[in-house]
């Protein structure tokens, strides 16, 4: 039973730890509690449980609809449920093993800590790898951990290489692209009949380059 004050004293703290000094009260995020519990809370036959906080009217039984100014000036409409947080119990034991929908398929992991046969549910391929790991031994861990190490030594040691190459290639391509620049400039200086001596001190070219390259 005392979860309940676990649950309440949880998303109360959530709500409080994200508002910031001065801020809107209006910003607040809707705080969603999920609980996975293996043991039985109570009475119920049920293995998930969802609760709110809902107003009604006390004589039609309405549910109270709260509205919202949006920056562009309408109006949103908003349920209590939108604002309040929202709370599920999940009771591992009492699950059979039936699967009929992905929360059932993540439940069953919760409760065998195994990936179930043929899963579909999104990203819960991903939380058996997870598992896999916890579930090593602190030797296998360790290896693991090293191995993992390995892969981003090498991995980083070839993004410098690659990057390395890369530099030197665009270093390679300025020199180039500067040299092509200034033997465009020395073969239109000897065509306006300017002596060699000349060309090779403005351009800072070599006799032999300009010669080789027929200018």
């Amino acid at each position: 039973m005392s979860c309940h004050w676990e649950n309440l004293k949880g998303t109360s703290k959530v709500i409080v730890d994200n508002v910031k000094a001065g801020e809107d009260y209006r910003e607040i995020s809707k705080v969603i509690s999920i609980s996975i519990l293996y043991f039985n809370l109570g009475l119920g036959k049920d293995y998930v449980f969802y609760g709110n906080t809902e107003f009604r009217g006390l004589h039609d039984n309405e549910p109270l609809v709260f509205r919202r100014r949006r920056e562009d000036k309408t109006l949103e409409k908003l349920k209590s449920q939108d604002i309040f947080p929202e709370y599920y119990l999940i009771n591992v034991e009492r699950f059979t093993d039936v699967m009929k929908t992905d929360l059932d398929e993540w439940i069953y992991l919760f409760k065998h800590a195994a990936l179930p046969p043929h899963c579909k549910a999104k990203n819960i391929e991903k939380a058996g790898e997870k598992l896999d790991v916890l579930k090593m031994k602190p030797e296998e861990r360790h290896r693991y951990d090293l191995y993992l190490m390995a892969l981003v030594n090498e991995q980083d040691a070839i993004d410098t290489a690659l990057n390395k190459g890369l530099q030197q290639g665009l270093q390679q391509g300025r020199e180039e692209g500067e040299i092509n620049g200034k033997l465009e400039v020395a073969k239109a200086m000897q065509k306006s009949g300017m002596g060699m001596e000349t060309i090779v001190t403005l351009t800072g070219l070599s006799p032999d380059v300009i010669e080789r390259d027929g200018y």
